[in-house]
Order: C-alpha cells, then sequence, then structure tokens
C-alpha cells in the first residue's frame, strides 16, 4: 500500500495539474528533469522546486534502487505545503476544498472507506 501511495504521489506530483492555470504546455515547463513546473501560488514557486528536486532525487536514487523507502523530503514538503494552504486562504480556495473532503464519498481523513454504505450494499 506504501509503494502504491508514493506512486500515486509522484504521477500526481508531476501530471499537467499543476499548469492548470497556464495555457503553456506542460513540455515548455519540462526539460530533461521532472518538477519544473511552478506552483500555482507564484509565492511558492522556489519552495516547489525545492521540494521537487529533493523528491525526484529520492525517488530516482533511493526508492526505486531499493535504498530507501521513507521520504526523506519530508521536511521541504512540509514547507512548500504550509505555503500553498497560505495561498489557498488567501485566495479563498480553502473553505471550497474543505466542504469537497467533508463529501468525499470514498474516504474517510485519506483513507478508503473500509466498508461500503448501506445502500450502496443493496
Amino acid at each position: 500500500m506504501f509503494r502504491i501511495k508514493i506512486l500515486y504521489i509522484y504521477e500526481i506530483h508531476n501530471s499537467s495539474f499543476y499548469n492548470q492555470q497556464s495555457s503553456r504546455p506542460v513540455q515548455q515547463y519540462m526539460g530533461s528533469t521532472m518538477g519544473n513546473i511552478p506552483s500555482f501560488a507564484d509565492e511558492c514557486t522556489g519552495l516547489k522546486k525545492t521540494y521537487d528536486d529533493c523528491f525526484n532525487e529520492w525517488y530516482s536514487e533511493k526508492f526505486l534502487k531499493g535504498k530507501s523507502v521513507e521520504n526523506e523530503c519530508s521536511k521541504q514538503w512540509y514547507a512548500y505545503s504550509t505555503c500553498v494552504d497560505a495561498a489557498l486562504v488567501k485566495q479563498g480556495i480553502k473553505p471550497a476544498l474543505d466542504e469537497a473532503r467533508k463529501e468525499a464519498p470514498f474516504e474517510e481523513g485519506g483513507e478508503m472507506h473500509s466498508e461500503q454504505p448501506a445502500d450502496a450494499k443493496k
């Protein structure tokens, strides 16, 4: 399960999701390395680049080679996610995200529901 989550994070992390604010194609941002896509919040782009560089190094040089299963970039992720959270509040997006998380039909606290709802069992 842990490896699946890491692979999912890697795919989301390097997907075009981060480029939704721009009309430029993703390929213009991505050179020979992954993670050259700016953050949706300009003030967080430097922190995102620091995290991306750390994550890509860890993922390719340690995780994929079986040298480490613990993400060694948690400090960089925390700094970047804190900046993003502040930008979400500043832009008025955070309340909508919080509400959507409450309504997530398949998750509870970031984990999949262990049981189906009673009406889904019929």
